[in-house]
């Protein structure tokens, strides 16, 4: 709770940028890390083939963020746990790694 004036402050940079490249640019590293995971477990069987996974992981960066944000800032852990039944329901085969 100390440190919420300096998240609300240090995060807001990214919503200030002038237009969906520099959005983009900034946000890279996040998505593309994502991507990679969810066609990783796609390759391994575990996320349903269908997904894209470029589209996936700018949805679930973005939901992060809000996570992130609800928690933070107001103590909702919710969210969090909202976004991963989404994730679990909605992007699984059915089938765990082994």
């Amino acid at each position: 709770d100390e440190h919420r004036d300096i998240y609300l402050v240090a995060n807001r940079g990214l919503e200030l940028v002038d237009d969906l490249d520099e959005w983009m640019i900034r946000t890279a590293p996040a998505r593309e890390w994502l991507e990679g995971f969810i066609s990783e477990w796609q390759r391994q069987g575990v996320i349903d083939g269908r997904v894209r996974p470029a589209v996936t992981a700018r949805v679930l960066r973005d939901g992060l963020d809000r996570a992130a944000k609800a928690f933070i800032l107001f103590g909702d852990r919710n969210y969090g746990r909202d976004l991963a039944e989404l994730v679990r329901r909605g992007l699984v085969t059915g089938r765990m790694p082994a």
